[in-house]
């Protein structure tokens, strides 16, 4: 009779502690994907490199199922979806497909805000206490192997790492307590060009009634109508 209560016991131990991991995981997508709806964003990307800043404005519209920002400075898309992610400037004729595992960096930093759909990227693999859990990555295009996922009291911070555990870049998703989304990020590279980063600044949302099957990369050319300079 000790040894099954033991047991039940256990099992319910290890039943809570995955439960309150997964909620964990759930609370930061829920922002991180703004709860699914479909809105459009304005701000600006500052690029920090040896103490010199470098500001780039930009429009970003978001869906369930895709991210479309437009860089006003350089008058760029970048389109991510079911597709994949992809790269238009105005002057060219068709857009460039971007591998995920390549790494981009300063504003371009794109990569690591767009294209990881963290839904379908990752799986918890061992929550660490009650405000860090580990993730490992379930897509195999998906650029950082592991990740770790801490809460703290202004936001969320994730540390991505390579298959043998080696840290890459460390992401910060803060947002304000009237905000339904993170209006603050922060990229830093830890394996290349460790003095930089950037800085990404949400300063205005609005819903959008965009329909997510415009979204494709055969039609980029004309999404630039969506932006104004």
């Amino acid at each position: 009779m000790y040894k099954r209560l033991i047991k039940i016991l256990f099992i319910i131990s290890i039943f809570t502690f995955n439960l309150h991991a997964q909620n964990i995981f759930d609370d930061f997508i829920k922002i991180y994907n703004i709860n699914g709806k479909n809105y459009k964003l304005s701000g600006t990307f500052t690029d920090i490199k040896e103490g010199k800043k470098t500001v780039n404005k930009f429009d970003m519209i978001i869906g369930k199922d895709y991210k479309l920002m437009y860089l006003k400075n350089n008058n760029t898309l970048f389109l991510a979806n079911k597709q994949g992610f992809f790269i238009l400037s105005r002057n060219q004729v068709s857009p460039l497909k971007i591998a995920g595992n390549y790494v981009v960096t300063g504003a371009a930093n794109m990569n690591d805000l767009m294209s990881i759909n963290f839904i379908d990227d990752y799986k918890i693999e061992k929550e660490i206490s009650n405000e860090e859990i580990n993730l490992t990555k379930k897509n195999r295009s998906v650029p950082y192997a592991k990740a770790s996922l801490k809460k703290n009291n202004e936001g969320y911070t994730i540390d991505f790492f390579d298959n043998r555990g080696k840290a890459l870049k460390k992401a910060v998703y803060k947002k304000n307590n009237n905000a339904d989304y993170f209006d603050n990020m922060e990229f830093y590279n830890l394996i290349i060009n460790t003095n930089t980063s950037t800085i990404c600044r949400i300063e205005k949302a609005e819903p959008s009634s965009s329909s997510s099957s415009y979204f494709r990369s055969e039609n980029m050319k004309t999404l630039f109508s969506l932006f104004k300079d």
